[in-house]
């Protein structure tokens, strides 16, 4: 039985707050400015969310897949959940323009709802 319960935490990061993930991200994680990728830190300073476009994430887990392909033995590297996950997004690509075009619009409107303060944490 949980002794407290889970209750909204508003996540309103202030504009400074948010920052593109390159400026958070080691050297060898970082993206160009081009890809739509974000942080946002809560009031210590501490990641708070991340928010990326389609081909933001796409590059980042593709340069995770590369590492562990370069570290793990064959048989370890099959097992390992992000292996599973690059292999089933790479059933689905190329994505259509409409797709594309939809996740572009859905990464705006994450964006927007956070600065305006209607997302949520829980704790």
């Amino acid at each position: 039985m949980l002794k407290k319960s889970l209750k909204p935490i508003p996540v309103i990061p202030a504009v400074r707050k948010v920052e593109h993930f390159s400026r958070f991200a080691p050297k060898d994680a970082k993206l160009p400015k081009k890809f739509q990728a974000a942080v946002g830190f809560d009031r210590e300073g501490k990641p708070a969310w991340f928010l990326f476009d389609l081909f933001a994430f796409w590059e980042l887990v593709c340069r995770v897949d590369e590492k562990l392909f370069e570290e793990l033995p064959d048989e370890t590297y099959e097992r390992v959940s992000v292996g599973k996950l690059i292999d089933t997004l790479e059933e689905r690509w190329p994505f259509s323009a409409k797709y594309k075009n939809e996740i572009k619009r859905e990464y705006e409107k994450a964006l927007r709802d956070v600065k305006a303060g209607r997302v949520k944490m829980y704790s």
